[in-house]
């Protein structure tokens, strides 16, 4: 390859300044570019007690790069066959998403609103590690985001 090897697995700035733009849609969520743990994306969840259990920390490693990138979990249904479970930060994000699609631009977030969802419907994080870890057998990319009057390109490229 050439190079310093550590150099080659660098998330490179131009992915950081993207991934930073795309954040005001919801977006990565689970990821970010610091390793102190009072200034990640998902630290409120650190300091959260009723999510000490759920193995939340700052794992380097992310979006396809082994350094300079952080996710909240060791592992998640994001990249390994087997776990079966969203993580807390990610789960955030679906629901933030998903209620801003239905309710639209005056619907405001409210965190423990989130959290009260979130313990009836997530399972324990024991139960997240039991059983048969699922294995799929084809794989189907999804479509890219949904960006209201342009394309999700012209946001990364700004």
């Amino acid at each position: 390859v050439g190079g310093d090897e550590e150099e080659v697995h660098l998330s490179p700035e131009e992915e950081i300044k993207a991934c930073k733009r795309t954040k005001k849609y919801g977006w990565s969520k689970n990821v970010d570019f610091t390793n102190d743990p009072t200034k990640v994306c998902w630290n409120y969840f650190l300091i959260d007690t009723r999510y000490a259990n759920d193995g939340l920390g700052v794992f380097e490693g992310g979006i396809t790069y082994w350094t300079g990138v952080w996710r909240p979990t060791t592992t998640s249904i994001m990249e390994s066959t087997h776990s079966r479970e969203f993580n807390a930060p990610s789960r955030e994000a679906i629901y933030y998403r998903i209620h801003k699609l239905a309710y639209g631009a005056d619907w405001q977030y409210d965190y423990e609103k989130f959290v009260e969802w979130d313990a009836k419907n997530r399972k324990s994080a024991s139960a997240a590690t039991r059983g048969v870890p699922y294995k799929s057998t084809s794989f189907e990319p999804t479509h890219p985001p949904v960006v209201i009057n342009k394309s999700w390109r012209d946001e990364i490229q700004k």
